[in-house]
């Protein structure tokens, strides 16, 4: 995703779309190509489980 995002940032030519608020389509871009079902990993962080709304 990192590099997807610094594509859609750095390299991707945003000028014809100056007129609208072109962030909104960007985000949309870079959220679609996340893997919903795949955990959120953390370089460095192992990942832990979300506390069970039950426990609060």
């Amino acid at each position: 995703p990192f590099a997807r995002l610094q594509y859609l940032i750095g390299v991707q030519n945003w000028e014809p779309l100056a007129d609208i608020n072109w962030i909104h389509h960007a985000l949309d871009i870079f959220l679609g190509s996340i893997e919903m079902n795949d955990p959120v990993l953390i370089e460095g962080r192992l990942p832990y489980p979300l506390p069970n709304s039950s426990e609060f």
